[in-house]
């Protein structure tokens, strides 16, 4: 791996390993801890992730040297400036124009921290490809433990007796839709890996730990999440496990993502007889949400304030004993509280990045599993935006950030004139 990072002056390069080495396993640790307090989605627990975050910024900035900054910053500038711009306009509403100017500023403050963990993970993790495991079987474990709560403690949360998704796992989470992305990410991260021919331990370690992660996604219920995870996971798959091997391998490789399609179908066709009365709710508020960004297309509401600004426009043809706090459809949220222009910089950063790591897919002789987990983990979550809000929780945007981070590092790293297969 190219390595960006240089010590400052009057700091050895022992100490600045040293540092390097704390800052990449405390991110380690945020991003694996994040989905424990109900997928970190309470102002408090921002609060936590900004200071800490913060405080690991400074500690490497205060390290290395200027140059290093720099070149770390240039790496990925596109993204870094337009979510930057976006960061400033929210905070500009906290100040004139948003409904809530002091949920605002904790919002902007939360995008704040997603500019850090990007920042970071690009100038501190050099081995990408034991990064990427470690996140992998990270997700397993929750994995793991949403069943146990599920099967082992009868339906068990930490948050107190279920009242919604009884008989779903949803682990530390509170919502099921918000809990199968993650696992569903962590799916496609852990099946893009299996680059390797060679049926070694590693090899079956991740297959079991991809077996736990499917058993979990189906036991949320989550029809989305589900279709889309295992049919993406799939494709990723095929990509992976295809690239150096023999062609009769990459035909039945290729067959499996309508297979799993269907097991996934099969899973989740009990609750598919209300999916088109729940897809005339969806249709109902995002038609009233458009009403409602047409009043401010430009200004938004305000960041974080879609629940009051909503209900100056809540019609009765949507149930009016429900209090809706996100419109279910992370687009429409942005354009709502950011307004079009300003809250179309996000998917803009996010669609760029999804470009440049595509084009590298193609054109490049190597193969690349964590370039094919991000391009995956990004059209999951581009598609799954559409009709649910599970990529505004933020446990499930650190690991989604992670992942991307990751892939731009190798990108940045890797030399595109021979042909190899990465090895695991």
């Amino acid at each position: 791996m190219a390595d960006l990072s240089v010590p400052a002056q009057g700091v050895s390069t022992r100490q600045f390993s040293a540092n390097q080495s704390l800052v990449r396993v405390s991110l380690l640790a945020i991003i694996l801890i994040a989905p424990i307090p109900a997928g970190s989605n309470l102002p408090i627990v921002w609060c936590i992730w900004a200071v800490a975050l913060s405080a690991l910024t400074f500690l490497w900035c205060f390290s290395a040297q200027s140059g290093s900054i720099l070149d770390v910053v240039l790496t990925a500038r596109t993204p870094l400036v337009l979510g930057c711009c976006a960061i400033g306009f929210a905070v500009a509403q906290s100040f004139a124009g948003s409904l809530a100017q002091s949920a605002t500023l904790l919002g902007a403050i939360r995008l704040l921290t997603y500019a850090f963990l990007f920042f970071l993970l690009g100038a501190t993790v050099k081995n990408t490809g034991q990064f990427a495991d470690v996140l992998f079987f990270g997700i397993a474990l929750h994995a793991t433990v949403a069943l146990l709560f599920l099967y082992g403690i009868n339906d068990f949360s930490i948050w107190g007796p279920k009242q919604h998704y009884l008989g779903s796992a949803t682990g530390t989470y509170i919502n099921r839709n918000a809990f199968a992305s993650l696992l569903s990410m962590g799916l496609i991260l852990g099946v893009s890996r299996f680059a390797r021919p060679q049926f070694d331990k590693g090899f079956w370690a991740r297959g079991c730990a991809c077996g736990i992660i499917i058993a979990a996604l189906l036991a949320t219920q989550s029809r989305a999440a589900i279709l889309l995870g295992l049919g993406i996971a799939s494709i990723c798959f095929a990509v992976s496990c295809g690239a150096g091997q023999r062609r009769t391998l990459r035909v039945a490789l290729f067959v499996l993502p309508f297979v799993v399609v269907v097991a996934g179908l099969t899973a989740v066709s009990d609750r598919s007889v209300f999916a088109f009365v729940d897809l005339q709710t969806r249709a109902e508020l995002w038609h009233q949400t458009l009403i409602m960004i047409a009043d401010r297309p430009f200004a938004g509401f305000g960041l974080d304030t879609f629940p009051m600004a909503f209900e100056r426009y809540h019609l009765p043809t949507l149930p009016v004993d429900v209090v809706w706090l996100h419109p279910h459809n992370t687009y429409l949220t942005l354009w709502s509280e950011l307004g079009m222009i300003a809250g179309s910089l996000i998917p803009l950063a996010i669609g760029w990045v999804f470009v440049i790591l595509l084009r590298a897919q193609c054109l490049s002789a190597n193969h690349s599993s964590i370039r094919v987990a991000a391009i995956g983990v990004i059209s999951f979550a581009s598609l799954h935006a559409l009709v649910d809000f599970s990529m505004e929780i933020q446990a499930n945007v650190f690991l989604f950030i992670a992942i991307i981070a990751l892939a731009i590092v190798e990108n940045r790293s890797r030399s595109e004139t021979p042909v190899e297969v990465e090895n695991g």
